[in-house]
């Protein structure tokens, strides 16, 4: 048997300047989490008026459709944020009807609930006039 693993780092994105709209594609983490925080690094941007939105996704189908586990405050510079995630042995009954969504969940938020290991991805919308941002996402995981 397994013993409880505490602080355990894995890197689902690495770091790398992007100009447009894209995902990690699925992600297979090291271990089944009980909690997870996620560490994200926005190091450089530029462009005129950019955003980086930031959303952690699982899928209950395979990947055919994504629902919202975090979704980061909007980036328009350097900044560094983290989120707590808790795998909920049930989905919430109160959510404020997001989670059901792909990118619907609103700013600033995470929501608890199953998470399927092998269906996950990290997903970011950019925008503005020639953007560009430099980030790397990272989890720290707990198995209790």
């Amino acid at each position: 048997m397994r013993g409880r693993i505490r602080g355990h780092k894995q890197t689902l994105v690495a770091s790398a300047a992007r100009n447009a709209s894209g995902d990690s594609g699925s992600l297979v983490l090291d271990l089944v989490p009980a909690a997870i925080k996620y560490f994200i690094n926005v190091t450089a941007a530029s462009g005129t008026n950019p955003t980086l939105d930031m959303y952690i996704q699982t899928s209950f189908d395979g990947g055919s459709t994504w629902h919202d586990m975090v979704h980061a405050s909007q980036f328009t510079g350097t900044s560094q944020l983290a989120y707590d995630w808790a795998n909920l042995s049930a989905i919430p009954q109160d959510i404020g009807g997001n989670f059901g969504g792909d990118a619907a969940l609103s700013a600033n938020q995470s929501n608890g609930g199953p998470l399927v290991p092998g269906a996950m991805r990290v997903k970011w919308v950019i925008a503005g006039t020639t953007p560009s941002f430099t980030f790397t996402v990272t989890a720290v995981m707990d198995t209790d």
